[in-house]
């Protein structure tokens, strides 16, 4: 999953965990890179693209979420994240209750990839962020 998350609403965040658990053998692996906190497109944002805390809407109408290192902890184990306010057109209403267990996923890694890019001809630095992780389906 590289940069999929981020575009799907926090309210989705659940649902598609456990698709993806439905349809991995145990064992399998989900290898994951999205944006992180503080990234430079997080701070290139304006004001008027803000839906919620660290989601945004972009020029081109899609969205993107800038994620912390314990918060995709507790999406990929199946624990619960405090409800964000519906966007328009999304279902708030609670999911069905499913049989899945406890905790889903083993996270086997996960870590934040900081680095600074500087482009020379136009004497730009810029400081990215990104979110890595692999997890196991248990």
């Amino acid at each position: 999953m590289i940069f999929i998350f981020s575009a799907l609403s926090p309210l989705q965040w659940k649902k598609a965990v456990q698709n993806i658990y439905r349809v991995l053998k145990p064992g399998g692996e989900v290898c994951f890179r999205d944006y992180g906190r503080g990234d430079l497109a997080q701070v290139r944002f304006k004001k008027g693209r803000y839906l919620d805390e660290n989601f945004y809407i972009r020029g081109d109408g899609t969205r993107v979420y800038f994620f912390e290192e314990d918060e995709l902890a507790k999406i990929w184990k199946g624990e619960t994240l405090p409800n964000m306010r519906p966007t328009e057109g999304e279902d708030s209403s609670p999911a069905a209750e499913t049989t899945e267990p406890k905790e889903l996923f083993d996270i086997e890694n996960l870590g934040v990839d900081r680095r600074l890019l500087v482009n020379r001809a136009k004497q730009l630095k810029m400081y990215r962020c990104w979110m890595q992780g692999r997890f196991r389906k248990k």
